[in-house]
């Protein structure tokens, strides 16, 4: 299932439980798609796809961070709301190796053979 599928899915699922907040949020990123489709003349890649909803995730935030500095708490909380449905359509991002332990055993003392002493 493609993307545009996905969410195509997402909205109906949201529309049938009344998520309104999130129907909004889906349908907004549905547009975003087909408005780069008219714009590029060809189907919407998977590159071009994350960098729509990173976009989108980055507005939002952006948005917060303007709201949270206008007081203005209710509507930053919903625009990181929206920002958090977005992020659902991100790859997840594998964990970090703990460096601590990586450079502790790059600085122990080796014998010849590559052994730790």
């Amino acid at each position: 299932m493609n993307p545009q599928e996905q969410i195509e899915s997402d909205v109906k699922e949201a529309l049938r439980s009344g998520e309104k907040e999130k129907l909004s949020t889906l349908r907004l990123l549905l547009s975003e798609i087909k408005n780069e489709r008219i714009r590029s003349r060809e189907q919407v890649d998977e590159e071009t796809f994350l960098r729509l909803v990173r976009k989108g995730i980055k507005q939002r935030k952006d948005s917060a961070e303007q709201y949270r500095e206008g007081s203005r708490a209710e509507l930053a909380e919903a625009e990181e709301r929206e920002a958090e449905y977005l992020l659902a359509y991100l790859p997840a991002r594998p964990a970090k190796p703990s460096s601590g332990l990586l450079s502790r055993d790059l600085l122990r003392p080796k014998d010849y053979r590559g052994r730790v002493q």
